[in-house]
């Protein structure tokens, strides 16, 4: 496994380096092939999605987005792809779309910040699950 994970490196640099230099069709090939050797890697999707975006490939940029946010784990990540996918459609003019990711990630984001016995007082409050007596 090694030179798999020496091989999947020197792919993911080359498709930085290219993508620094604008070469977007250049990196966009090596971070397939980096991610024909480990599938469902984050970093590799998120990094296909930026480079499909700079393509101007919107629909394949906004289905690698879809994706990360369905799978991720990290409730930060998941923040910042909503995010992406909301300016993703509002570049687009497709504002009504865009705002829903926004709100989304809002959300997600008060949530991250609230102590925990505060969020989940609050959770039992919007479901009407607080007993009184």
């Amino acid at each position: 496994m090694p030179d798999e994970q020496l091989s999947v490196s020197r792919l993911v640099n080359q498709g930085l380096h290219s993508f620094s230099r604008s070469r977007f069709e250049e990196a966009e090939e090596s971070f397939i092939k980096a991610s024909h050797i480990v599938s469902k890697n984050p970093i590799l999707r998120h990094n296909l999605a930026i480079t499909y975006f700079r393509m101007g490939d919107y629909e394949l940029a906004e289905k690698k987005l879809r994706l990360l946010i369905s799978e991720v784990e990290s409730p930060e990540k998941k923040i910042s792809y909503l995010f992406e996918l909301g300016s993703l459609l509002a570049l687009q003019s497709r504002y009504e779309q865009a705002e829903a990711f926004f709100e989304v990630a809002l959300a997600e984001r008060i949530k991250l910040d609230k102590p925990p016995e505060e969020t989940s007082e609050q959770e039992n409050i919007e479901e009407g699950e607080v007993e009184t007596d």
